[in-house]
């Protein structure tokens, strides 16, 4: 007889901190990845967990551009854990000059970024996924350090770090300003 057992795949769950009211629609999220569903869970500073336990079901946690001064000392030692210990993070600033090198994304990964800058296109995103719709200038800011993500085509537009078990991906730009926010790519 055939077997009456089935398999379930489970969804991706990813977490977002951001300071902005921005959802999963903002940045652009699939609802569906590998036939599987993706489902997303919104943090602010008095929901993220205060151990790293309370963030290891996400697959990912997306931090942009988030008021790092408001979380406590417990909650910034469990996003530290939560990489360190495996998890996967990936970090979009806004317009704050400085914010990678904020002392709670420095105790656990080295950011360097030179100063912000306005710049008309990226040249390996733009190569891989098409033009922006508008010409207009966007701010970078520009990465000096890191591993190329995927390979060199992005350049430094988006780098990699290992931290731990885990990982972290960071853009050089901010997603949810023009012209990332009418792009099809």
């Amino acid at each position: 007889a055939p077997s009456q057992r089935r398999s379930a795949t489970n969804p991706y769950q990813i977490g977002l901190f951001s300071r902005t009211s921005a959802t999963s629609d903002d940045f652009g999220m699939p609802t569906q990845m590998n036939s599987a569903e993706v489902r997303f869970g919104r943090f602010t500073t008095s929901t993220f967990p205060d151990r790293w336990i309370g963030l290891s079901s996400l697959d990912a946690l997306v931090i942009h551009d988030a008021a790092l001064d408001e979380l406590t000392p417990d909650q910034a030692r469990a996003l530290s854990d939560y990489v360190r210990e495996g998890g996967t993070l990936i970090l979009g600033p806004g317009v704050t000059k400085g914010w990678f090198g904020h002392p709670v994304l420095s105790s656990f990964v080295k950011i360097r970024a030179g100063e912000p800058r306005l710049v008309p296109k990226l040249e390996g995103l733009n190569s891989a996924h098409g033009d922006f719709r508008i010409a207009e200038p966007f701010l970078v800011h520009p990465l000096e350090n890191g591993d190329p993500f995927k390979d060199k085509r992005f350049g430094r537009e988006i780098v990699q770090f290992p931290v731990g078990f885990g990982r972290v991906f960071v853009l050089s730009f901010d997603v949810l300003r023009a012209p990332f926010d009418t792009w099809r790519g």
